[in-house]
């Protein structure tokens, strides 16, 4: 399965080089948000970020489509 990814993307960037991964950019709050939930002691699956998430996604996807 692996091998298949790596072929595919070889393929889907043309390319038989070393394709890098991007560095991630962090221009927020992410290190706050981080520490708020480490001190929380809350980082599976329930906890204020979480509920703010799912609410976020509920908005979204239950959206009216113009």
């Amino acid at each position: 399965m692996r091998n298949d990814f790596i072929e595919f993307v070889h393929e889907l960037y043309e390319t038989r080089e070393f394709i890098p991964l991007h560095a991630p950019v962090f221009c927020g709050n992410e290190k706050k948000y981080v520490n708020e939930t480490l001190t929380s002691t809350f980082v599976s699956s329930v906890g204020e970020f979480v509920n703010k998430f799912e609410e976020q996604i509920e908005g979204y996807t239950l959206r009216p489509k113009l």
